[in-house]
């Protein structure tokens, strides 16, 4: 992709020297480490990071208790350069706290159901706005929801990315490239091809957008039914 500069996010032991080498001789020049002792922590060190570039203000933010909830909201965060939080159910951790107090997003936004109440006010009143929330009753119908709203911000290609939300690493890498693509991201139930009903409604009805899925992940991610499943249910009766 011809890239010359990367972020290794995460400490030494997990991101060492052989990956710092073999950025190196893949022609990357710049190479900055983002590390801390949470992921509380982390996500605000990177909205700062991103707050940093010359030209970028943090509009919106996105709240996230769990990763699958941040699966889901993934490519939508992307499309709209929109860091996503990490926070507990029912507080708001210091890091996060400052953070919001510092770069005052317009729009904080709870993902899912976990979030209380209490945790999304707490969040926005320390950024000086009022709480919005997306999704709820459980992960597939929160991926739904951010995938509806993914298609109306722009991700409108004929292409639909699938991830499993039974498997957090692969969703959250397929989020920023489904968004690179123009594509929006939607989980499914990776391993029973009759789970997940909502996600498996929106295909059905709304199939005829697409030509075609990327299936993100192993077959122990995604099985080969669910992935025969996906690809009938988009072809349509």
């Amino acid at each position: 992709i011809g890239a010359v500069n990367a972020y290794l996010i995460g400490n030494r032991t997990n991101l060492g020297a052989a990956v710092t080498d073999g950025l190196r001789s893949a022609g990357v020049r710049n190479i900055a480490r983002l590390s801390a002792g949470s992921y509380a922590a982390l996500s605000a060190k990177i909205a700062r990071e991103m707050a940093s570039y010359p030209g970028y203000s943090v509009r919106r933010v996105y709240l996230g208790a769990n990763w699958v909830d941040m699966q889901a909201v993934a490519a939508l965060a992307a499309r709209r350069t929109a860091p996503i939080l990490f926070v507990r159910p029912r507080f708001v951790q210091p890091a996060v706290d400052s953070v919001l107090r510092d770069l005052r997003p317009g729009s904080v936004v709870a993902v899912g159901s976990s979030i209380t109440e209490t945790t999304a006010r707490a969040a926005a009143r320390a950024a000086g706005t009022t709480p919005g929330r997306l999704g709820s009753d459980g992960p597939y119908v929160t991926s739904v929801v951010a995938t509806r709203r993914s298609v109306r911000a722009g991700l409108s290609a004929r292409t639909l990315f699938v991830a499993s939300a039974r498997s957090w690493p692969e969703a959250m890498a397929a989020g920023p490239v489904a968004a690179r693509n123009g594509a929006p991201l939607l989980l499914v139930d990776g391993r029973k091809p009759s789970g997940g009903r909502p996600a498996r409604a929106w295909i059905t009805a709304n199939g005829y957008r697409y030509d075609r899925a990327v299936v993100v992940g192993s077959p122990r991610s995604i099985t080969d039914e669910v992935q025969a499943r996906v690809a009938s249910l988009l072809a349509g009766p």
